[in-house]
């Protein structure tokens, strides 16, 4: 009785559902959502969906790691994607709920390779590469690496120089490209923060 008693909280343990991802977090571009989601303790892995013609199909059919990239999509368009943890006993796989989340790619892609130097008399110029289908791009700039940043200009080109008042002080800049819609304008992400410190002017 005792042994039939164990046989049956080891079968149950076994086809309890493990535990859903809690969040799905995302890095998109105008052709790309990167997924990045909580990891399931004691999980054997993950499965990743994408909602097409009217159905959830299985795009990446397992996964140890907690990251997922989608590509070749189109702009400014919103998906629908889900993740389900598996726990692997024995011959049996036992899934989790399904976590879903909905998301739109940029209309453009954020400006990658940013660069920043500084000249003197407070001279900052920054320069970065082009990005297909942008109209221009807007400044940012900040004290604080993950502070609050202040826009300090929108241009076309692909470069951008100012002075600044002060020097021998740490500024963080980001760059965002943005494209002229009938509705307005669109905006990418912000590309990663550059960090340059003004030299003192002769």
């Amino acid at each position: 009785d005792d042994l039939a008693l164990m046989r049956y909280v080891v079968s149950f343990a076994a086809s309890k559902k493990p535990a859903a991802t809690k969040k799905i977090s995302t890095t998109v571009s105008d052709t790309s959502i990167k997924l990045t989601w909580s990891k399931v303790s004691g999980a054997s892995g993950y499965r990743v969906y994408q909602y097409k013609n009217k159905e959830w199909a299985v795009i990446k059919s397992s996964t140890t790691s907690n990251t997922y990239t989608i590509k070749s999509l189109k702009p400014a368009t919103s998906y629908k994607f889900a993740v389900k943890t598996y726990k692997k006993s024995g011959s049996k796989t036992v899934w989790s709920d399904s976590k879903k989340i909905t998301v739109k790619t940029a209309a453009v892609s954020n400006p990658k390779t940013v660069k920043a130097t500084a000249g003197e008399n407070c001279k900052v110029t920054l320069s970065w590469s082009k990005v297909s289908g942008a109209t221009g791009y807007v400044v940012y700039y900040s004290k604080e690496k993950n502070g609050t940043y202040t826009k300090v200009e929108a241009v076309k080109a692909t470069s951008f120089s100012k002075k600044f008042s002060k020097n021998g002080e740490k500024y963080y800049y980001k760059v965002r490209a943005y494209k002229k819609t009938a509705n307005g304008n669109v905006y990418s992400s912000y590309s990663t923060p550059v960090v340059v410190n003004p030299k003192v002017g002769l």
